[in-house]
């Protein structure tokens, strides 16, 4: 069993005093392995888990730690751009043997299926991958948040251009992008982001 002593602010956490910071004695019973995309059985388990981050997130944001907010979106969008990108590279690599002369496919009901080695690429991923890349969107505008609350306008210019690829009307991103870059003393491009 693993003991720490972790001192935690007042206010921080419920059931503590709220008056006063204090120090806790921790004992590591037990814990639960961090779930791995690869690992979950569905598309609804996986956007569970990114929207259980996320949500996590804004608690911590609502009480003003913008850093444990910060690694919560962080996590969220580590969880949800590793499944892009291995539904990208999966998709990248069927092409290559689909395109191939040698090679021949055949097509069964939503899937495609390599004849000779039985290699699959389902519609279901490329789906998956749709809905993965748009829940993203909301969190690099909450990470946004967090860095214009902890005044890194770099950061938070760098989170809203992520947003406004996706939505280049998004009012929120446009206006955290023009207070950034206002604070950044980058005045023109502020102006041009506030119209």
């Amino acid at each position: 069993k693993e003991v720490a002593d972790v001192h935690v602010k007042k206010g921080a956490e419920e059931g503590l005093p709220t008056d006063e910071d204090c120090t806790v004695r921790l004992t590591l019973v037990d814990f639960d392995k961090a779930p791995v995309s690869h690992e979950m059985q569905d598309d609804s388990e996986r956007l569970a888990h990114i929207q259980s981050l996320k949500d996590n997130g804004n608690n911590w944001f609502k009480r003003g730690d913008f850093p444990r907010a910060k690694r919560r979106y962080e996590s969220a969008v580590y969880f949800g751009e590793y499944e892009s990108d291995e539904v990208r590279d999966s998709a990248s690599v069927s092409e290559r043997f689909r395109t191939s002369r040698s090679r021949r496919w055949r097509r069964r009901g939503r899937q495609r299926v390599y004849a000779s080695r039985g290699c699959t690429e389902t519609v279901s991923r490329r789906r998956r991958s749709t809905q993965v890349k748009a829940s993203l969107t909301p969190l690099y505008g909450n990470l946004a948040a967090v860095a214009s609350s902890m005044k890194d306008w770099p950061a938070c210019v760098e989170q809203c251009d992520k947003v406004l690829r996706k939505d280049a009307d998004n009012v929120k991103a446009l206006y955290r992008k023009g207070v950034a870059l206002g604070k950044s003393k980058d005045f023109d491009e502020a102006i041009s982001c506030l119209k």
